[in-house]
């Protein structure tokens, strides 16, 4: 077995600025295959052991949203280098001239910035029309949250999901459309799409209904969250990009949960507390600044913990969920840390309170929530509420993407 150097270098100055941590996925090309999750960070490189000589493929997904891949034939003897550059931050883009008004209708609130791009604002007729088909038509909504009956709720979504008509469940009815907004020299296309505070927004792309954290705050202001089109894909995939740096490492930890379990990280990865763990717990701590990242933060520090020890973070938990109700994954987190440490029928009546909460208060922002409410069902079987909602939630879960670390539902006919 040999070992791979990884690197993670900056472009620009980044003096004063925090390490950034990120996952890497590495990749056996040749046979017998095998992979690996590391955590990386910027701040110096990591060298991963136990690698298997032979060619290799290394992707690491940036804070700008984009992939990064490199392939690398690691030898049988010595450590085999490899390096990354991240991006500079990216620039709110100038928006081109004259652009469409904004079209506010339906139920909610919609607040969202259309701008087009540079290519787009150019193109006359036959030009723009090829544009428009190479590009999906998205639709966002932004709807006030309210209190629903669990099982009536659930039923109606899952009915909706197959019928390809979330968006108007929801609430979107009349939703606008978003233009791509102005893009830089590489003509990549994303939808910035903004929100009100205490509201849910929501954007529907084809077939594929995202679940938008917005606002998504940090202590320098808000952080734009954007759909991008995955110019790779010829299924025209949109995925969610959060342009915040800080988050990189742990969204991709997010996203990757379904290949390798927290607690396996944790124990092959001995970086994962100094590149992720320590700045989930300042986000969590500072939750009143951006209680959607705290969020984030909350299923990464509860994925890696240990049943039976008590943390001193576990009382910023409660908060959350004390704090912001109309969150429903505020409560699947505390559900998942009472399960975690119950003593007695008091936590599991606390537990189960606070699923019900849950799933009255709609689609998780986190793709995991739909794993761990899953989950938590499995510890109250005879409740009468988690029998019903239990197969159609099941039904959702099994139209989620699992690359994706928001809500990304696809809808319609799945069966092909």
């Amino acid at each position: 077995m040999t070992s791979l150097s990884i690197e993670v270098g900056a472009s620009g100055d980044r003096r004063g600025r925090a390490p950034i941590g990120l996952i890497a996925e590495l990749d056996r090309l040749d046979e017998p295959r095998q992979s690996r999750k590391v955590a990386v960070s910027s701040r110096q490189a990591r060298v991963v052991g136990g690698l298997a000589p032979g060619l290799w493929q290394v992707r690491l997904i940036m804070p700008n949203g984009r992939e990064q891949v490199r392939e690398v034939q690691i030898s049988a003897a010595g450590v085999t280098a490899v390096r990354f550059v991240l991006g500079s931050a990216r620039r709110r883009p100038t928006p081109a001239p004259a652009p469409p008004p904004v079209v506010r209708g339906g139920r909610g609130r919609p607040r969202v910035s259309i701008m087009l791009p540079r290519r787009y604002a150019a193109a006359t007729g036959d030009q723009r029309s090829a544009l428009d088909a190479q590009s999906p038509v998205v639709r966002a909504a932004t709807v006030a949250p309210a209190k629903r009956d669990p099982v009536l709720l659930w039923k109606e979504l899952a009915s909706a999901a197959a019928e390809g008509s979330l968006l108007a469940a929801v609430g979107g009815i009349g939703a606008p459309a978003v233009m791509p907004e102005a893009s830089r020299v590489d003509d990549e296309m994303r939808w910035r799409i903004g929100g009100e505070p205490v509201h849910r927004t929501y954007a529907q792309a084809g077939t594929r209904f995202h679940c938008l954290p917005v606002p998504w705050r940090t202590h320098e202001g808000t952080t734009p969250i954007a759909l991008m089109l995955d110019q790779g894909s010829e299924a025209r995939r949109t995925r969610v990009v959060v342009e915040d740096e800080g988050f990189g490492g742990m969204l991709a930890y997010l996203a990757s949960g379904s290949v390798l379990s927290a607690v396996d990280l944790l124990e092959a990865d001995d970086s994962f507390e100094d590149t992720i763990g320590r700045r989930a717990k300042d986000i969590l701590q500072g939750k009143r600044a951006s209680p959607l990242g705290a969020c984030a933060a909350g299923y990464a520090l509860i994925g890696t913990a240990v049943p039976g020890e008590e943390q001193l973070w576990h009382s910023w938990i409660e908060n959350l969920a004390s704090w912001f109700k109309w969150i429903p994954d505020t409560f699947i987190l505390n559900a998942r840390l009472k399960l975690m440490h119950a003593r007695d029928d008091a936590d599991a009546a606390t537990a189960l309170a606070c699923l019900h909460a849950a799933l009255g208060c709609g689609i998780p922002y986190y793709r995991r929530g739909f794993d761990w409410l899953l989950q938590a069902m499995m510890h109250f079987p005879d409740d009468p509420t988690v029998t019903e909602v239990r197969p159609v939630l099941t039904d959702m879960a099994a139209r989620l993407d699992m690359r994706e670390a928001f809500t990304t539902v696809t809808m319609g006919d799945t069966s092909e």
